[in-house]
């Protein structure tokens, strides 16, 4: 009986101890040996990165990674880009932006890239891997679904194009292949603007130009803004389609104060960053690579299908 207990009582003991083994081994990989990525997009708090920021941080969870997602809000330009990455410069190892616009940008991410790991997200710079949708066919995407929704042709249609507040390459690259899309269509853009981070502002742009038939927006912040004005009815009888990511461009398309939108998989863009930079910290000999993510289009009719439910439920945060 005394020899059954005291082999209980070891036999507890041993559990004991690989359980207080187990924890401090969790605890030395959680404090010790995680490497640290910053994150530094504009605007880092708006919801339109709600899916990046997801997918970024389940990633960061199966890599062992930090994050540290800077907090910032309008970045203007290469100056106020390096001050933000010389701020993480010597508590990181590796660094995932957004690429500010301007033509000192590219330098100043290639100069970064010499001395540590550094990923592009959402918009090219350069020769500088990026992981992105693919902007200039989400234009194409758009122009395609509008021409359909006319059954084929946009002869006598009015198009005003809105641009985002930030002339970065993405942004670029979407009017350019919404613009491809559209030549043999028969319609005509009868105007273009740029939006502002400014809501008054770019509601003073957009409202102040002669009336169309149908608007387009290639940015989420301008299309939360235009969605806006539909509700209002200060549009003129416009139809609203765009390219952007949030909740409320969502909501918008739900009530139909936008008729379509070719939304970006955020999601896929964040994990895949996360994870490609995890495993060049791992293992120094995988190269950075440019990725593409997908898109998809959404109308009302989409929004609670069961193919999108995973998709849509990514943009909460």
């Amino acid at each position: 009986m005394k020899k059954s207990s005291r082999k209980v009582f070891l036999g507890i003991e041993l559990v004991l101890l690989l359980i207080l083994v187990s924890f401090l081994f969790l605890l030395f990989r959680d404090t010790e040996h995680k490497k640290t990525v910053a994150v530094i997009v504009n605007y880092s708090g708006h919801e339109k990165w709600n899916p990046v920021i997801n997918g970024m941080k389940q990633a960061a969870e199966e890599e062992n990674l930090h994050l540290i997602i800077c907090n910032t809000d309008e970045i203007r330009n290469a100056a106020e880009e390096r001050e933000l990455i010389d701020e993480q410069f010597n508590e990181v190892d590796a660094f995932l932006i957004e690429p500010s616009p301007g033509e000192q940008t590219e330098g100043v991410l290639e100069d970064v890239r010499s001395k540590k790991p550094t990923l592009l997200i959402s918009s090219p710079s350069g020769s500088i891997p990026c992981v992105s949708p693919d902007n200039y066919n989400m234009g194409v995407m758009l122009a395609e679904a509008i021409i359909s929704r006319f059954n084929g042709r946009l002869d006598g249609k009015t198009i005003g194009l809105v641009k985002g507040a930030t002339d970065i390459q993405g942004i670029t690259d979407r009017e350019e292949g919404f613009l491809d899309g559209i030549k043999n269509s028969g319609a005509a853009v009868s105007w273009r603007v740029q939006a502002t981070y400014s809501d008054t502002e770019t509601r003073t742009i957009i409202t102040g130009q002669e009336a169309v038939d149908l608007m387009v927006v290639l940015e989420t912040d301008a299309l939360e803004n235009v969605g806006s004005l539909s509700e209002e009815k200060a549009l003129h009888g416009a139809l609203v389609f765009g390219i952007g990511s949030s909740e409320k461009v969502l909501y918008d398309v739900d009530e139909e104060f936008i008729q379509e939108v070719v939304v970006p998989d955020g999601f896929s863009m964040g994990y895949q960053a996360v994870h490609m930079l995890g495993e060049t910290l791992k293992y120094g000999t995988k190269s950075l690579r440019s990725e593409t993510v997908n898109a998809r289009l959404i109308r009302k009719e989409d929004l609670f299908k069961d193919e999108n439910s995973s998709f849509i439920y990514s943009f909460e945060r």
